[in-house]
């Protein structure tokens, strides 16, 4: 009966561990002297399948960041603003990160 109870307590640690994502910095601080470029606009989704199996969940923010810098033609993002969305599909839920800002180079 103990290797019950030792292996109810590996699948909890285990589910818990995996449902973590990286912290993203999102529009860090820009320079004291820099140029903007132009607005950008992205998002990038993922679905959590069955409500327990996330599909490129954890990292949308930083995907979302990296093609609206990508968009912008600059270094760096500022005036940041961030969205979530999400809605319901017949396997699970999307969950969607929607990033806005004014692109920048450093001089």
């Amino acid at each position: 009966m103990m290797w019950w109870r030792r292996a109810a307590l590996l699948a909890l640690l285990t589910s818990c561990a995996a449902c973590t994502g990286h912290l993203v910095r999102i529009a860090p601080q820009p320079p004291t002297q820099y140029a903007t470029t132009t607005t950008a606009r992205a998002s990038a989704c993922g679905l959590n399948l069955f409500g327990v199996i996330p599909i490129a969940v954890n990292d949308r923010a930083q995907r979302a960041y990296d093609a609206a810098l990508k968009t912008a033609g600059g270094t760096g993002l500022t005036d940041v603003k961030v969205t979530e969305r999400w809605y319901w599909v017949y396997v699970g839920n999307v969950y969607c990160t929607d990033i806005e800002g004014l692109g920048y180079t450093t001089r």
